[in-house]
């Protein structure tokens, strides 16, 4: 079975600090930012993510 990862989410504290950290050390680029609220949080703290 070949693995394929297409989607990861972090919590971070601070954003800019840790988008430069990704471009500079890993070389990983932003290519979209999510304008929209497109989640959904229950009493629990559980996060679903609503993708089209």
């Amino acid at each position: 079975m070949k693995f394929k990862m297409i989607h990861e989410n972090y919590n971070v504290s601070d954003l800019e600090r840790s988008i430069k950290f990704y471009n500079e050390a890993l070389d990983l680029h932003e290519v979209r930012r999510k304008t929209t609220d497109d989640f959904i949080k229950d009493p629990d703290g559980y996060w679903l993510e609503i993708l089209p």
